[in-house]
């Protein structure tokens, strides 16, 4: 299982099950406990009254449980069980992404989680966004979430056009204030693309590093020691920016419309059976 949190905005939960023999309807549950009784929405969606307990205890903030696929769900009460149901093969590898957030001032529910495929969903954030296991091409790590105002990669060489290394990094990168949070387990030079009127610091030092021109933009060439650095000023190239954020929600309008049809299909009611599962 993996978690990314962001503090006061939501978490996207990453379930990765290997199932240890074949079967015709294994079955897989996602259980969930409340603080205040949850309405459930029938595909996969939960809403309940989410507590702040800081400054002061408060009742009322907009709490959603979005899961990838159109799952059944029931329960009451402070209580909701999600099940999927379907065929598997001893080995096979199935992830489930899970979203969970607040949505303090919305006056209906606009986050959202559809499954791309096997190792990516498209999200809702409510501004578009992608989750990615194991994946390689324009962005290569073992997890990704690429969303039009942050980014975050474990394990990544490849980071859409943005940035490149040759040896694998994690990456926190707020493409709004420009502060890039590295962690890299060896030594590395990661490329960055960034807006040509950017000024980027590592660890508050001036980065002594070659910037290549273009015309709108410069290609910082950064070597990092083994560790955690931080980058400040490390605004992306706006044009690239725009790109990413022009396919994200390319790919959450085909997503949506696939969940539709798949709400839409008759389903098949045959009892499922016991497949045991490992969790990564």
């Amino acid at each position: 299982r993996t978690l990314v949190d962001r503090v006061g905005r939501y978490a996207l939960i990453v379930d990765e099950l290997t199932f240890r023999q074949d079967s015709p309807n294994a079955e897989v549950c996602f259980e969930w406990q409340m603080d205040q009784p949850a309405r459930q929405l029938g595909d996969g969606t939960v809403l309940f009254p989410a507590v702040r307990e800081s400054p002061a205890r408060q009742v009322g903030r907009r709490g959603q449980i979005h899961v990838c696929d159109p799952l059944k769900t029931s329960g009451g009460g402070v209580r909701a069980t999600m099940t999927w149901v379907g065929p598997v093969r001893a080995g096979e590898r199935k992830t489930f992404f899970t979203l969970v957030g607040i949505q303090p001032d919305a006056q209906e529910p606009t986050l959202g989680c559809r499954r791309v495929d096997n190792a990516c969903a498209a999200l809702a954030l409510p501004d578009p966004a992608l989750a990615m296991v194991h994946v390689e091409g324009g962005t290569t790590a073992e997890v990704a979430l690429l969303a039009g105002d942050h980014l975050f990669v474990t394990a990544a060489t490849k980071l859409e056009s943005l940035m490149e290394t040759k040896r694998p990094v994690d990456v926190d990168w707020d493409l709004r204030s420009g502060a890039l949070h590295v962690f890299a387990k060896d030594a590395a030079e990661i490329r960055l693309a960034l807006e040509k009127t950017a000024n980027p610091t590592l660890d508050d030092k001036p980065i002594a590093a070659e910037k290549k021109e273009s015309q709108a933009e410069i290609t910082a060439t950064v070597s990092l020691p083994a560790g955690r650095h931080v980058i400040q000023g490390a605004v992306p190239s706006s044009q690239k920016a725009a790109e990413l954020h022009s396919r994200l929600a390319s790919r959450l309008e085909q997503a949506r419309t696939a969940r539709a049809g798949a709400i839409a299909q008759p389903k098949d009611d045959a009892e499922p059976q016991a497949a045991a599962a490992k969790m990564k």
